[in-house]
């Protein structure tokens, strides 16, 4: 009898488990985050940058998920810019693959942000 109730607990426990893991913390689908969806342009940073893109000073520019600049593709980042990462966690990030480029013109007194 001990043996077959601990078998019932350890198979709640792994069910409990599976569908405790396959549960997501953020909010993808509110903030536009992930790498899919949409047009990567300035005010929305998220996606595959395919083409050319330069962040100027002057805009805000909102990070809104994982950024992959691809192969052939340049992100411009001008002095003084200032780029707000809107979701939180390891998913906003900018990724810069092989053959892509990053060009960051931040200055001591005109940082990038």
């Amino acid at each position: 009898k001990t043996k077959k109730m601990k078998k019932v607990i350890l198979s709640i426990l792994s069910i409990s488990t599976l569908f405790l893991a396959s549960c997501s913390l953020d909010n993808d689908d509110e903030n536009g985050g992930g790498t899919s969806g949409g047009e990567v342009t300035a005010q929305n940073l998220a996606g595959n940058l395919t083409t050319d893109l330069i962040l100027d000073a002057s805009v805000a520019h909102n990070l809104t998920g994982a950024l992959l600049v691809k192969d052939g593709a340049t992100l411009t980042i001008e002095a003084g810019a200032r780029i707000n990462a809107l979701a939180g966690g390891t998913d906003v990030y900018i990724l810069v693959e092989k053959g892509g480029k990053i060009i960051a013109d931040g200055t001591e007194a005109n940082p990038i942000l």
